[in-house]
């Protein structure tokens, strides 16, 4: 066997022994199982930034896809740049941003939002937003989904969005 494969076959050997090693015995009472480890790697948390006003609108009927907007404040002294939004109920996410060219309203996808030192860049309708492809279920108004914001240093932070419906919104009858 070569010296490549006989690597990548101890080390898928151990990678299922370790899987297996923590697996809760049987007979163990059900209070004893073990808690869930934190990852070898800890997440390097993003203190620069901030979020606000996070919400996430119920997709179109017969859809599976919808956006996400808030408020991302800088509190530091540096530029710093947004590099991603990850959502776990949707399979891909893309940063995007609204401009019109000749009268029309144009959506395109941005690698990296740049958010200015002590500003503030607002992901809104018209502007900048996250968009969220084929989700993995339906949403409903009133949930409560986690954002993971990942920064160009690596730096992340997690934020909480209300799940938001056109239809909450409170009508004046006159």
């Amino acid at each position: 066997m070569p010296k490549i494969m006989q690597c990548v076959f101890i080390v898928l050997l151990f990678s299922v022994m370790s899987a297996h090693a923590d697996q809760p015995d049987s007979a163990a009472p059900a209070d004893t199982v073990p808690k869930a480890e934190p990852a070898k790697e800890s997440i390097k948390v993003a203190t620069q930034a901030s979020v606000s006003g996070a919400y996430i609108n119920v997709p179109v009927p017969g859809t599976r896809h919808t956006a996400a907007y808030f408020t991302l404040r800088n509190l530091s002294d540096k530029p710093v740049s947004l590099v991603s939004v990850a959502v776990d109920v949707a399979q891909r996410t893309e940063l995007h941003s609204h401009t019109t060219k000749d009268g029309m309203m144009q959506m395109r996808r941005e690698e990296t939002v740049l958010i200015p030192p002590r500003s503030s860049v607002a992901f809104e309708s018209g502007s900048y937003h996250v968009m969220l492809f084929d989700l993995q279920r339906s949403i409903q108004s009133g949930e409560e989904l986690q954002l993971l914001l990942t920064f160009a240093d690596g730096k992340q932070l997690v934020a909480t969005a209300q799940v938001k419906s056109i239809f909450d919104k409170t009508h004046h009858h006159h």
